[in-house]
């Protein structure tokens, strides 16, 4: 996945970036721990200041993202994920983004 994201960045910046600016990717390794991602997310979005959200990866990682992605009304794009459905009212986050099949 991180060379596929790797690969899109050097893309998009030959092309002049995305909105004018260059793309920089930011990541942690949460370790498949859903303990770890509150604070990952936290640290991304207060201190990185991103911009954008790519991931996090299935349900049990992304449910423990979202109250930190929507506190911040941020944009999230996750893949799969789609068990997320259960945890949060899904109307109420208009900026969240997934690939995969609906439940």
């Amino acid at each position: 996945m991180l060379l596929a994201l790797e690969i899109w960045r050097d893309d998009v910046n030959a092309a002049g970036g995305l909105l004018g600016r260059p793309v920089e990717l930011v990541y942690y390794d949460d370790q498949s721990n859903p303990v770890n991602v509150p604070a990952i997310y936290t640290k991304l979005l207060s201190l990185d200041k991103v911009d954008l959200l790519l991931g996090p990866y299935a349900t049990n990682m992304a449910a423990p993202a979202m109250p930190v992605i929507m506190q911040a009304n941020k944009t999230t794009i996750t893949l799969l994920a789609i068990g997320v459905n259960r945890h949060f009212d899904m109307r109420a986050i208009s900026r969240w983004f997934r690939s995969g099949r609906t439940a």
